[in-house]
């Protein structure tokens, strides 16, 4: 299996465990899976399929000029295991479980120690390539699915991340020999209510819920004073721990005379950090926590050519905000409005 995505437009992104967004204009990404599949059992009922994975990807940041220069490229290599088993619980029921191991490479993200030179003096090397790591995934998941009527679906995963070249920092500001390591715990549940109206009215809820877990703390060496009565701290414990929610009501309508489906959808999330706290726009510590909220309305409208082919048109509106002013380095505030036209192919 290939598959690949390539768009164009002003947006902030981040990466996993990152402190904040930042902003780019193009990205790409591409991933080839050899696989193979051994149906077995009474009637087929369980599949077996192993996997190898290459995914490459590819950032234009606003300040670079090139795909070679983006500071979250990355590779990924890998392998997979999957099982299905399938008329679990009636006919629309299917039982699904999963494994998979990879090493991921940020060839453009090295230290700040790393660069200045400083921890070449007694040869260390010190947190050279602090983003790569080896990740291991488990999950299960379970589907209802039925063309008229009520669906749902439910999967858990779990991706443990172990990483090559970070050090845990203590609470004097100290790098220890310990490595970092992080947990991120994902809940899904999805369910569609399908009505025979026309064409066909579909209702749609999907809720998600994460928490992210690592042993990592912050140091801040150049933490200025103190704002609001606020101590000023130059150490933070689990600095990158965050629970986060997400729910997503959606409504879909496929005209009964000519093949048009159009869907409304509304999502809301909120992200909350466990020890964190906001920031001041000079940096200052608040006393509150760090929190981010994210709205997303987005409006589709998409018309069957053939079988195959269709045509697309969308607009989506994005708020995220936060409590935290400081955005002399990332971005936490922001709004954006975006337009999509194309051309859909399935097979």
């Amino acid at each position: 299996m290939y598959d690949g995505q390539y768009y164009e437009k002003r947006e902030f992104y981040s990466d996993e465990g990152d402190i904040g967004s930042r902003e780019r204009t193009e990205f790409q990404s591409h991933s080839i899976t050899p696989m193979v599949r051994f149906d077995f059992g009474d009637r087929t009922q369980y599949s077996l399929t192993p996997s190898l994975f290459y995914t490459a990807t590819y950032n234009k940041d606003v300040a670079t000029s090139g795909w070679s220069d983006g500071l979250y490229n990355y590779e990924d290599l890998g392998a997979g295991l999957d099982f299905d088993m399938r008329g679990v619980y009636d006919d629309p029921g299917t039982l699904s479980v999963g494994a998979q191991y990879y090493h991921r490479e940020y060839d453009n993200y090295a230290s700040l120690l790393s660069l200045t030179g400083l921890d070449l003096v007694d040869n260390r090397n010190v947190e050279k390539d602090e983003k790569d790591y080896d990740g291991i995934i488990g999950k299960v998941g379970y589907t209802w699915i039925k063309p008229v009527g009520f669906s749902w679906e439910v999967q858990y995963s779990l991706l443990h991340k172990m990483l090559d070249d970070k050090k845990i920092v203590n609470s004097n500001g100290v790098l220890t020999g310990e490595e970092q390591e992080d947990d991120l715990h994902s809940l899904d549940l999805n369910f569609d209510y399908m009505m025979d109206i026309g064409g066909g009215l579909n209702l749609g809820l999907d809720l998600n819920g994460s928490m992210y877990d690592s042993n990592q703390n912050y140091w801040d060496e150049y933490r200025p004073g103190t704002s609001a009565g606020v101590d000023a701290r130059k150490f933070t414990s689990n600095y990158h721990d965050y629970d986060s929610y997400r729910i997503r009501p959606s409504i879909s309508y496929t005209f009964p005379l000519f093949p048009l489906t159009s869907t409304v959808s509304f999502a809301y999330q909120e992200t909350e950090y466990d020890e964190r706290k906001a920031e001041f726009s000079d940096g200052d510590y608040k006393a509150e926590a760090h929190e981010e909220t994210r709205e997303e309305t987005t409006l589709r409208l998409k018309y069957e050519l053939t079988e195959n082919w269709s045509l697309i048109g969308q607009f989506e509106y994005i708020e995220q905000r936060s409590n935290t002013e400081d955005e002399r380095t990332y971005r936490y505030n922001y709004s954006a409005n975006n337009f999509y036209v194309g051309v859909g192919f399935k097979y």
